[in-house]
C-alpha cells in the first residue's frame, strides 16, 4: 500500500544512521528506499491491491545494502505508465544499484549506499545539464 512506503523508508534510513551511516546521505537511502518501493506498488501489481513487499537491509564491506524484492510481474514486463524507468534512473544516481528478476516471478532490486559522504561519493553525484550550470553561472 502506498502508505506503507513513508513508514519503511523512516525505519530504513534510520538503521542506516543508527548502524554509522553519515547522516548526510541519511536523506539518499530514504529516497532510493521511496523510489525502489513505490516502483512496486505503481508496477509489480497491476489491477491488484493484495501485493507485498519485502525489505531487508545490512551492512557488508563498507556499505549499507537494502534489498527490495517483490513477487509481482518482473521488471522486465512492459509497462504503459508515462514516465517509467525514471525511478530507476534516480535510484542509479543516489546508489549502486542492481535490478534483476526474481526466480519464481517478481523483481529484485539491490541498492548499496555508502557510510561515509567522501567514500565514493562522487561516483554518485547528479550530473547536471549544462543549461542548468550556464544558469547557475550567469
Amino acid at each position: 500500500m502506498p502508505a506503507s512506503i513513508q513508514e519503511l523508508r523512516r525505519d530504513v534510513a534510520s538503521a542506516y544512521e543508527q548502524g554509522g551511516g553519515d547522516p548526510g546521505l541519511a536523506a539518499d537511502v530514504a529516497l532510493g528506499v521511496t523510489e525502489a518501493t513505490a516502483n512496486v506498488v505503481r508496477h509489480a501489481y497491476p489491477g491488484r491491491a493484495d501485493g507485498r513487499i519485502d525489505v531487508r537491509a545490512w551492512f557488508e564491506e563498507g556499505l549499507f545494502v537494502v534489498q527490495v524484492l517483490d513477487r509481482g510481474v518482473g521488471i522486465d514486463t512492459p509497462t504503459r505508465t508515462p514516465g517509467a524507468r525514471l525511478g530507476i534512473a534516480l535510484i542509479e544516481q543516489l546508489a549502486e544499484a542492481q535490478f534483476s528478476m526474481r526466480e519464481g516471478g517478481g523483481t529484485e532490486a539491490r541498492l548499496a549506499f555508502p557510510l561515509r559522504a567522501d567514500a565514493g561519493r562522487a561516483e554518485h553525484a547528479v550530473p547536471m545539464p549544462a543549461w542548468d550550470a550556464l544558469q547557475l553561472a550567469w
